[in-house]
């Protein structure tokens, strides 16, 4: 009888349970519904949603496609009063906060203008302030508002694609999903489920040999149906995470999932669903998606677990590593050796759902052991060490542990070994596994309080009875939650950690690279490499970089990211000439410079041009500048004039110009345009400009 009723229960959790899952989710979507009105006459289609990934936060609301237009009508999706608004380059650019009289507000942003009323508002404040950017709130019920009133038109202010952003929020202020509340669209497609990830979570554990993460593209049987076709072997603690996107079947944009359930061996483990969230703790995406996968290249993963330190509520009852494949012995707590399943559920709002099925086999392979390293008596023979460079070490730095991975030219008679010396005493040795031909890895569990000098001495042994060997340094500092500090070998660059920086405790490292473009004058001694570049902070980290006592004019060094492709990217950077130190807070770590910036912005154009005669009296002023180092760091750093009187101009950073429309007729004759800007190592440019207006 028992085991019927089991048979019974895994049959639901294969059928009935998903439909029964369904209808729940959507009657209580339905439940929240209230009876707003759509938003824009633009359309009724999508180009993002909500809780989509965005750098370092999440995406708290929807966008509305404009068809690449600016200028259609923005409606108050139901009454309430007008609470804030602001005028801004950045962020929302222009955006109107509505407070209903349900408790909700709504967000209306990327606007091109306000409705007369409220422009008028803005006019008044822009106008007694004598600048462009501003911000205004109003007391409830000041500026009432009607459902369905025009209150703005749509644009691209602050962004480089006109849409509409759209938000629901709670009486706190909390984003809450407008799709379930009723902004939803026509969708009769399913998710698209394009890969699956498999990442070791410390140094016991490995997928298909390896200590580094494995992905496995999914095979699409039928709409909504998805096989990963490989059986995956495993072993010890293992994070999944699924690659997907949704579609609506009317537009080409793709968005992200609205809920995903985890399950192995018919048993759910895991789920997440993306109903709200706080925006004190929208850098907590980075937990929430796999920041690891992302930095290396992959795209964008969401984890099927719960991460230390991911206290987001999407998860319902799962707490810290829900989720994480735990394979090993059952008597040790783990889901027992052997082949088991593993299906992903993913839904969209419309109620679409896509399932990915698949298998993964626990295999106990050897593990080695710092505790048991020690005693074991493998060893290469003690043939004649060649100098001949046959093999190649180098090591790959994650949270708790180091891949060490060997390439060897030529053929091993057996897999090398490694010697492990820390601090110039010998510590251990390893030994590899082969995961190709003549590629074996290992990895190092990096463990204690205190900081490692560590020197690894790969040995292999050759047909001929010949010994080659290759070594790899390392010095790696530990950071906590309590923080911690890392120094580069030369002392020049610090990189230092409050408490509460990090999420948990990781090793870390500041390599010097040399600077190619060390010749170029503006280039400032070494890169810093500082890693590992894919642990996700928790607040920012204090960047410390010394620049010679020899050069000249310390107040125009900045710190600079430093990409690959020679692009740099300023990070603002603050001046301690007690200490001959550059110092900046950063959002990640990765690979920086000090940079001086000793040229000011350059200005391209300016509209009406130069000694032209033009009939329109109200024309509008346009200025074309840039700066291909530190920046602008806001509008109050741009000047524009006309006739010698400052006017309020309206910036644009991502078209680079700034611009200038008369609200009164100019008289006929000469008007004289002069225009200032001033970056952010105070490099300033000037331009004047003559043209005349005729009848």
């Amino acid at each position: 009888m028992k085991n019927a009723i089991e048979n019974l229960k895994r049959i639901l959790s294969k059928t009935a349970l998903f439909n029964l899952l369904i209808i729940f989710i959507f009657s209580v979507n339905k439940s929240l519904s209230q009876d707003y009105v759509w938003p824009t006459n633009a359309s009724r289609y999508l180009t993002s949603t909500f809780c989509e990934y965005r750098d370092y936060h999440f995406h708290s609301g929807i966008d509305i496609k404009t068809w690449a237009k600016t200028g259609y009508n923005v409606f108050a999706v139901d009454s309430g009063s007008l609470w804030r608004l602001k005028v801004s380059p950045y962020g929302y650019g222009k955006v109107l906060y509505i407070h209903h009289n349900d408790g909700k507000y709504s967000v209306y942003g990327h606007l091109l203008k306000f409705s007369d009323k409220i422009q008028n508002l803005v006019k008044e404040e822009q106008k007694r302030l004598n600048k462009f950017s501003i911000e205004m709130f109003f007391q409830n019920g000041e500026i009432p508002v009607k459902k369905g009133e025009l209150i703005g038109y749509t644009g691209r202010s602050a962004t480089r694609s006109p849409h509409l952003h759209f938000e629901i929020r709670d009486a706190y202020s909390n984003p809450l999903n407008p799709n379930i509340y009723g902004f939803k669209v026509n969708d009769s497609f399913s998710p698209i489920i394009k890969s699956v990830s498999f990442s070791p979570l410390d140094h016991n554990s490995f997928v298909e040999d390896d200590y580094k993460p494995f992905v496995l593209p999914a095979q699409k049987v039928s709409e909504g149906k998805f096989n990963i076709l490989e059986t995956v072997e495993v072993w010890g603690n293992i994070g999944i995470g699924v690659s997907v996107y949704d579609m609506d079947g009317n537009v080409a944009n793709m968005y992200g999932p609205y809920f995903i359930d985890f399950f192995i061996d018919d048993e759910e483990v895991f789920k997440v669903k993306y109903d709200e969230f706080s925006f004190d703790e929208t850098r907590k995406i980075i937990l929430d998606r796999d920041f690891r996968l992302l930095k290396r290249g992959f795209g964008i993963y969401n984890k099927l677990y719960r991460d230390i330190g991911n206290n987001l509520k999407f998860y319902d009852k799962y707490e810290t590593y829900d989720g994480v494949i735990r394979a090993f012995f059952s008597e040790q707590g783990g889901i027992g050796d052997g082949e088991h399943s593993f299906r992903i559920v993913i839904g969209d709002v419309s109620g679409n759902i896509s399932v990915c099925s698949g298998k993964f086999n626990a295999i106990n392979h050897k593990v080695i052991d710092v505790s048991e390293v020690a005693e074991n008596d493998y060893s290469v023979s003690s043939g004649d060490i060649i100098s001949k460079e046959i093999l190649y070490l180098k090591g790959d730095l994650y949270d708790n542990y180091l891949r060490l991975e060997i390439n060897s030219l030529e053929d091993l008679k057996s897999n090398p070994e490694i010697e492990v010396y820390n601090n110039e005493s010998f510590e251990l040795k390893l030994k590899s596994r082969e995961i190709d031909e003549n590629i074996f890895v290992c990895s190092y569990p990096l463990i204690g309080e205190s900081i490692k000098n560590l020197h690894f001495i790969a040995k292999g042994e050759l047909y001929s009875g010949n010994i080659v060997k290759s070594e790899y340094f390392i010095k790696l500092f530990p950071v906590s939650k309590e923080g911690g500090r890392i120094i580069s070998g030369n002392g020049n660059c610090i990189l230092e950690f409050s408490r509460e920086s990090v999420y948990n405790k990781f090793w870390g490292r500041i390599t010097e690279l040399e600077n190619k473009n060390s010749k170029d004058s503006v280039f400032i001694g070494n890169i810093y490499s500082l890693e590992p570049f894919d642990i996700p902070l928790n607040n920012r980290a204090k960047l410390f970089i010394k620049y010679p006592d020899s050069i000249s004019n310390p107040e125009k060094f900045g710190i600079y990211s430093f990409e690959e492709n020679n692009h740099v990217g300023y990070s603002e950077s603050k001046l301690n000439s007690s200490f001959s130190l550059i110092e900046s807070n950063i959002n990640e770590l990765g690979r920086y410079t000090l940079i001086k910036d000793t040229e000011p912005p350059v200005i391209y154009k300016i509209i009406p041009r130069k000694g032209t005669k033009i009939k329109n009296r109200t024309p509008k002023i346009t200025v074309y500048f840039d700066d291909k180092l530190s920046g602008i760091e806001s509008d109050e750093s741009i000047i524009l004039k006309l006739d010698g009187k400052r006017v309020i101009s309206e910036y644009d950073p991502i078209m680079e110009n700034v611009f200038y429309v008369p609200e009164e007729a100019l008289s006929y004759g000469e008007h004289i345009v002069e225009f200032e800007v001033v970056d952010n190592m105070n490099n300033k440019s000037y331009i004047k400009s003559v043209f005349n207006i005729i009848p």
